[in-house]
């Protein structure tokens, strides 16, 4: 009652894939054929769809790590997302989060670990995904999964330089060094530097003919390496949520200005790492990408966000 917005999206599946926000009956039975007639990433059949009550906010993940009941947030991150290609959920970047005073951190903390005692929790690593409500400045859960950080893997090479340790480390510390694990804060201290991974934008249907990375290695002093989604001779669709984004920057300085710089410029390099042969119809030549249009994300659009950290 009350509710003008939601969100429908699989019960089982990750990516923000098939991840859809409703306003009318309409859009929810588009959804909803939408989401019971594709498959998961992993392979698996959708037969039920989750409806949630839409949360406006600032989203944030709480990586976690357990054991014997005893709780550890061992990383935060930010996520940062815009409005691309008719889609909400279409992610800029997410880096490590650190508050002026440590307060957010502190009850972003103490709310997962209510989480993960309510749903019986007591060992291994999960990964909470919770929204801080604009309105009532408090966390609420949008989903939690008892696995570790996802982000192909490299996540470690961020966390390591910026908080000093990382989600599987210290879950390995938990069963073969105990006395480490309990060394392990109750939420990551002051940060040395800053880290965030930038998601590239693709706006052109077809098929990824060359990937460039020269210029981020040669102008981006925080530049730590790429993670490619699709590779030359794929076929590539325009972004719209984490399924469809190409490639992922790693970014990580110690001086964490040199991060911001370099996330502001990453929106001009990234207009020329990616050539694109569109679909037939959208057009003969190869599209050196400019992945996200002027229309859709204005140049100034980092100095916005950044601005509110």
């Amino acid at each position: 009652e009350g509710l003008t917005k939601w969100v429908m999206k699989p019960r089982r599946d990750a990516g923000t894939n098939g991840v859809f926000m409703v306003e009318t009956l309409e859009e929810a039975r588009a959804a909803w054929d939408n989401i019971t007639g594709r498959t998961t990433i992993f392979g698996e059949s959708n037969d039920t769809v989750l409806i949630q009550e839409f949360l406006k906010g600032k989203e944030y993940v709480v990586d976690t790590v357990s054991h014997d009941g005893v709780h550890k947030a061992v990383a935060i991150w930010e996520y940062d997302k815009v409005l691309v290609h008719g889609s909400a959920f279409v992610g800029m970047d997410d880096h490590l989060y650190e508050s002026a005073d440590g307060l957010k951190e502190e009850e972003l903390a103490a709310y997962t670990f209510e989480v993960l005692e309510a749903l019986g929790v007591s060992y291994g690593c999960c990964h909470a995904e919770v929204m801080w409500v604009e309105a009532e400045q408090l966390p609420c859960l949008i989903e939690v999964g008892t696995r570790p950080h996802g982000a192909g893997g490299n996540f470690p090479a961020l966390c390591d330089p910026v908080i000093g340790y990382n989600q599987l480390d210290v879950s390995l510390d938990a069963y073969l060094a105990p006395e480490r694990f309990a060394a392990v804060p109750r939420r990551p201290g002051p940060h040395r530097g800053a880290a965030a991974q930038y998601k590239v934008i693709n706006r052109v249907d077809g098929v990824l003919e060359s990937v460039d990375l020269s210029r981020l290695e040669a102008e981006l002093p925080s530049f730590r390496g790429v993670d490619l989604h699709a590779h030359p001779g794929d076929r590539v669709r325009r972004t719209v949520d984490l399924v469809t984004c190409p490639a992922i920057v790693r970014l990580q300085h110690a001086d964490r200005e040199q991060v911001d710089r370099d996330r502001r410029a990453l929106r001009r390099l990234e207009r020329g790492m990616l050539t694109v042969r569109p679909a037939k119809g959208a057009g003969a030549a190869a599209h050196r990408a400019a992945p996200c249009a002027d229309a859709d994300l204005p140049e100034d659009l980092y100095t916005l966000v950044l601005a509110t950290h």
